[in-house]
């Protein structure tokens, strides 16, 4: 579930007032599922960190490398890039 499905979910989520059935199960469920969605969310967030880290670590040798060994810090960050 992405974020903007999260609003989309939430929305769809009734209060319980007015409602017969809805016993703990359900809400039981609903934390299980947005438990599950932090989860990911995180994992996805401390990638994307990662891969920013990567990034600006082989701009850095790139900048201050010169010549050949600028080209071959290039194709590092090619490498780097496609898995």
């Amino acid at each position: 579930m992405l974020p903007s499905d999260l609003d989309n979910w939430l929305k769809g989520k009734s209060s319980g007032k007015g409602s017969k059935s809805g016993g703990s199960g359900s809400k039981s469920k609903e934390l299980k599922e947005l438990d599950e969605f932090d989860t990911r969310y995180h994992e996805i967030n401390e990638e994307i960190e990662k891969q920013d880290r990567l990034l600006k670590k082989i701009n850095t040798d790139i900048d201050r490398a010169y010549g050949t060994e600028k080209l071959e810090k290039y194709q590092k960050s090619i490498k780097a890039l496609n898995g």
